[in-house]
């Protein structure tokens, strides 16, 4: 199995990290060894007037054997699908205060596990397998192509105040599922005599005033009264491609 090779005792190794299985670590369980030193015990103790059926124990081997290879199986095809979902876009919920459901979409950039249970991380935080709602089975990224739809959109904006703009754009791409991939930086400047359409040009001549940011929505604070500004975003996706988008023009109100 690509990815996964047994390391003896010291484990299971899964993308060059090493992790225990259940069925060696889990001291409450019966092993071959165990069953082994049972069965020695009871033949060594029998009546011999009434000595057992050597078939039950090549039943009883039979058995356990069968038993402990369905266990191997089953955490080996978790072990499996999990690496599988590290590069996948997923989209995760959890309970909020009064029990609202909260639902975050990303991508599975790394996986752990605590207590003989997997956990993913989405966006720099950690979910239980049991919290993914959603895989994105195409496995299509946002391309370069998808961002250049920035490029025909504008940033809206909200509100003006005497120190501050708030504005929101939409994403380039419409697929729910993959804008969770998307990250965006805005740019401000109040020269309306420079490049501020370009992506060179944006990143030459405006000041930066949001990074790396994840929600469509953002304040910009500290300007001043009565001055007019020119924004514009650069988003890019998680192979880092970028795009710009077309720059808006506000002003803030007088003070």
């Amino acid at each position: 199995m690509s990815g996964i090779r047994n390391v003896g005792n010291n484990g299971t190794q899964v993308g060059g990290i090493t992790v225990n299985t259940p069925y060696e670590t889990d001291d409450g369980g019966v092993k071959v060894d165990d069953f082994l030193n049972l069965m020695i015990a009871q033949m060594t103790n029998q009546d011999f007037m009434n000595p057992a059926d050597d078939s039950q124990y090549v039943t009883q081997m039979a058995q356990f054997a069968t038993m402990q290879s369905m266990q191997e199986l089953s955490y080996y095809s978790q072990t499996s699908y999990v690496s599988s979902l590290v590069g996948k876009t997923v989209t995760v919920a959890s309970l909020g205060l009064g029990g609202s459901v909260k639902s975050e979409t990303g991508v599975v950039t790394s996986i752990s596990l605590s207590n003989n249970e997997y956990l993913i991380t989405v966006n720099g935080k950690q979910y239980e397998l049991n919290q993914i709602m959603n895989i994105n089975s195409t496995g299509n990224s946002v391309t370069q192509t998808d961002l250049e739809n920035a490029g025909k959109m504008q940033p809206i904006v909200n509100k003006q105040g005497e120190n501050s703009i708030s504005i929101r754009w939409e994403a380039p791409i419409s697929d729910e599922l993959r804008k969770g991939e998307l990250r965006y930086d805005v740019y401000i400047t109040d020269n309306g005599q420079v490049d501020f359409s370009s992506l060179a040009g944006v990143k030459k001549n405006g000041e930066l005033v949001g990074e790396d940011l994840t929600d469509t929505n953002f304040d910009i604070t500290g300007l001043e009264p009565g001055k007019t500004y020119f924004i514009n975003i650069v988003v890019r996706n998680q192979n880092g491609d970028q795009a710009v988008y077309q720059q808006a023009v506000t002003k803030t109100k007088d003070a």
